[in-house]
């Protein structure tokens, strides 16, 4: 009967059908999520992962953004402490050079700057995350000295700004036999030099002694060195070493310099002869050829200067800069690319012993308070940039919340709709399924236990004889 019953068919079918209808249902309201197997989600599935992989990731790097962001504001609180300080010795300077101070107020001044200048050092030091809040940026001067035959007899410069008064520079030159001049000034050279640095003012016709590009380098040079007097840090004087320039042995020089002292610490390459090296320092330094002379602090920037003297050879050189303080330029996070330093130079002349010193540390003072407030409005610019990026990787972390909110998560009206559906469908095809079989229950008796006479018998009886007629 239940082969051919399509009623019972039917509803059979319709109750396993909503059966598992009711089911996904059931199963997407407990776990509040709507994507099932691969199988009939693998698209959605595809894209979901797509999307939890994207947030996760802008997450990491907002968290990084974040800790950068604090780093950069711990260094906006570091300068602008340290520009307090510097305000204060500023105030502490002036107060030296007044006509009416005694020994006794000098001294207490003294042993407050100095308290002031042991406070800068110990704000320095400290660190955020890691990495120092404060420091110094370094500087290369290489690629703007560098000698070809291109450049012949023109004279080389190249300025660069490395926001501090003091620091260390350091020179490596190889100049081979014919004589080379190097130039270290703080600030830049005036206007009316730089015609002297115009390769068409030149000959450049090959000979390296020509007697009218000679006479135009030597020319520079007595300017150059009446220059120094008040500018100057270190000058080489006309340096030269044993062998070809190409040998790239070098004779090194460091200068350690600030608005009170300066100091040279030559090495000498052994391949040049290091003895040759030595005696020629000790001629041009008794000639006063090669020189030194305290800056007057006034500027960050360092101009270097590469001269031929009397001749017009190629030579090879390195120069750098490197800051009193550590230098922490650091990594941008998710972006690979390098945060310059935000530096500020510490104070590397405290001697107030003198009037010349003093004049000298004011000098430094007001020069290192502007470049605190440039690099102050640096971080300031900085921070504003990176706080929009963190907002943006913010808003974008919520779309696509929403995003996968939309593919995966439960429409918890629409499931209980379907579910309650599901349910009904189930329950009137089970009623259908439970009538269809009383209904059989009660139509098979009727069929096979019907009432039969003696002539409809199943079975002849054989025991009476039929009648003939």
């Amino acid at each position: 009967m239940e082969l051919t019953n399509y009623s019972f068919l039917q509803s059979r079918k319709d109750h396993i059908q909503s059966n598992t209808e009711m089911k996904v249902a059931s199963d997407r309201l407990s776990k509040g999520n709507r994507l099932g197997s691969g199988k009939r989600d693998a698209g959605a599935l595809g894209i979901e992962a797509s999307l939890r992989s994207s947030r996760i990731l802008d997450s990491a790097g907002k968290i990084n953004l974040k800790n950068f962001y604090s780093f950069l504001r711990s260094q906006s609180d570091g300068h602008i402490r340290a520009r307090s300080i510097f305000g204060r010795m500023g105030v502490l300077a002036s107060r030296v050079l007044g006509p009416t101070i005694n020994v006794r107020d000098k001294q207490q001044i003294n042993k407050e700057f100095s308290e002031l200048s042991r406070e800068l050092d110990n704000l320095v030091t400290k660190k955020v995350n890691g990495n120092l809040s404060i420091g110094g940026k370094s500087a290369d001067f290489t690629d703007g000295l560098t000698d070809t035959n291109a450049t012949g007899a023109t004279p080389l410069r190249e300025s660069q700004d490395v926001r501090t008064t003091s620091g260390k520079i350091s020179i490596s030159l190889s100049p081979g036999g014919a004589e080379d001049q190097m130039w270290v000034f703080q600030g830049k050279l005036p206007s009316e030099l730089d015609e002297y640095f115009d390769a068409s003012t030149y000959l450049n016709n090959g000979n390296i002694f020509d007697p009218t590009d000679v006479a135009r380098l030597n020319e520079l040079n007595n300017k150059l060195y009446s220059h120094f007097n008040t500018y100057g840090i270190f000058t080489t004087g006309p340096w030269q070493a044993e062998g070809n320039a190409n040998a790239n042995n070098f004779d090194t020089f460091d200068v350690e310099y600030d608005s009170c002292n300066v100091k040279v610490t030559p090495s000498f390459d052994d391949d040049n002869n290091e003895s040759f090296g030595k005696t020629l320092y000790d001629n041009l330094d008794a000639s006063g050829d090669l020189r030194t002379n305290i800056p007057p602090g006034d500027s960050t920037f360092i101009t270097m200067i590469r001269l031929n003297e009397g001749n017009t050879a190629n030579y090879n050189v390195k120069a750098s800069f490197t800051p009193t303080l550590p230098h922490n330029d650091i990594l941008i996070p998710s972006s690979g690319q390098t945060f310059p330093a935000i530096s500020f130079g510490n104070l590397g002349c405290s001697d107030m012993s003198t009037e010349e010193n003093t004049s000298k540390v004011l000098s430094a003072l007001d020069t290192e308070t502007t470049n605190l407030t440039y690099s102050i409005a640096n971080i300031a610019t900085t921070q504003s940039r990176y706080q929009n990026e963190i907002e943006s990787l913010e808003e974008k972390e919520v779309s696509s919340e929403v995003s996968i909110s939309r593919i995966s998560g439960t429409g918890f009206a629409k499931e209980a709709i379907n579910f309650t559906k599901s349910k009904l469908k189930s329950e009137v095809s089970a009623q259908i399924m439970s009538k269809t079989n009383r209904m059989k229950d009660l139509l098979i008796p009727l069929t096979t236990n019907h009432f039969r006479s003696h002539v409809l018998g199943s079975k002849f009886n054989r025991t009476r004889p039929f009648k003939s007629f």
